[in-house]
């Protein structure tokens, strides 16, 4: 995924704006944290086992050396049990500075204590680059705190050998001086650029995956503004037809009167905006009741109560909804022409068939005979009126006025019996 200018600046700069950047540090910590449980101890191991080396290197002074030795592993693996507390999450790269800047300090202290005529005093620097490498590659100070134990190590090691070797005292000594300065200052300096290209690619991996996220999450929204949530997983985990029946659904079909006159009269421009307010008004109206919008077609607006998710009061919920859509019809004015807005509404209940139809702008559809019988509600309604079938009359007669509009005929049906919804009791 491409960055851009902005984002591939602040991963140079090592610095994220705002929350990013403590979001990436928690998420760095996380990642990191079982590898500091591993290696710390197989630090303290290793620093603790240079005993035998100290043994073997110094004559004198040895004990003064081991305790310092010891010292030092007592200090990193005191660093290994803060980091099984929460409080570590906090001050984990600066625990880990200092302990890497102790460890640099504790290999000092042992060239300053030894004598100069035992061979570890010559090449005893040589550990040095090993804190460098253990704090830099190992355990991944980020470039600010490996800063910090570069410096710290490095006055350190210039103090040891100027005051107690005495590298500056002759012209021999001074070669040795400048030989062990380049070594640890191309070790510290490739420890410090591996340490910078390393959370390089840490903060590039993260801003990756966030950004990944980020479209994961519009596809599963977009996702979830198509289908229905159950239907939306369904689709995810298998690609097989999705067709499933429903005894008790309540099918409601809205449509605008005299549209296709209205949409003459107005720009495109408005038309779409328009149908826009009004159908995102009747969207949140649906989310409200807790139904499901099928479609649009045109200017007409399809809902269904009772699926994907069963419930009980399928019709109840559908005539609420009706009765709120057309109030939001009343209040809505045209603001090119002040023209009122009529909605005419049909509803039935039934069994019906449900599902997602197409290989391409898949569509989560119903068919069946109660479908058919909402669209004729709707369509052989009458403007401003919500028009029921017998079937969703029955369901909704207790908690409901309604009128009775008398025998219609409907194509496809014969004579049938209608009623107008009113209000609620």
């Amino acid at each position: 995924m491409e960055l851009t200018k902005e984002q591939k600046k602040s991963i140079r700069t090592l610095k994220f704006p705002g929350e990013m950047e403590a979001e990436f540090r928690r998420e760095f910590l996380k990642k990191s944290l079982p590898a500091y449980r591993w290696l710390l101890p197989l630090i303290v191991v290793m620093f603790a086992s240079f005993a035998l080396l100290d043994w073997i290197s110094f004559n004198h002074f040895l004990k003064e050396i081991l305790i310092i030795r010891f010292i030092g592993a007592a200090f990193i693996l005191a660093v290994t049990l803060v980091s099984y507390f929460k409080i570590f999450e906090k001050i984990s790269q600066s625990a880990l500075t200092i302990a890497s800047i102790v460890s640099g300090s504790c290999i000092n202290a042992i060239i300053a204590v030894s004598d100069n005529s035992d061979p570890g005093s010559d090449f005893y620097f040589a550990a040095l680059a090993l804190v460098f490498m253990g704090a830099f590659v190992a355990l991944r100070l980020r470039v600010v705190n490996a800063h910090w134990v570069t410096i710290f190590v490095m006055i350190g090691y210039e103090y040891v050998a100027i005051q107690h070797q005495g590298l500056l005292s002759s012209a021999g000594k001074f070669s040795i001086f400048l030989i062990t300065n380049f070594i640890l200052a191309g070790t510290s300096m490739l420890g410090l650029i591996t340490c910078f290209n390393l959370e390089v690619s840490a903060r590039r991996d993260f801003l990756q995956q966030r950004l990944l996220e980020e479209e994961h999450q519009k596809a599963e929204a977009l996702l979830l503004n198509i289908f229905p949530e159950n239907i939306s997983k369904r689709l995810k985990l298998s690609s097989d037809t999705i067709a499933d029946g429903f005894e008790n659904v309540t099918v409601v079909f809205a449509d605008i009167a005299n549209f296709t006159n209205l949409a003459q009269r107005i720009t495109p421009e408005y038309l779409v905006e328009f149908l826009n307010r009004i159908f995102s008004m009747f969207d949140d109206l649906v989310e409200k009741h807790g139904l499901e919008k099928i479609k649009t077609i045109g200017d007409a607006y399809m809902i269904a109560s009772g699926l994907p998710d069963h419930r009980e009061d399928h019709a109840v919920a559908a005539a609420r909804l009706s009765l709120e859509m057309m109030q939001i019809a009343r209040r809505f004015k045209l603001e090119s022409t002040g023209e009122g807005l009529t909605l005419r509404i049909g509803i039935n209940s039934g069994p019906v068939v449900a599902g997602v139809i197409g290989k391409k702008r898949f569509i989560y559809d119903l068919w069946g005979d109660a479908v058919n019988l909402a669209s004729r509600m709707e369509s052989h309604g009458i403007p401003g009126e919500i028009q029921i079938s017998r079937e969703t009359y029955e369901l909704v007669k207790d908690k409901f006025e309604t009128e009775e509009r008398g025998i219609i005929h409907v194509k496809g049906k014969g004579d049938i019996m209608v009623y107008f919804l009113r209000r609620e009791k």
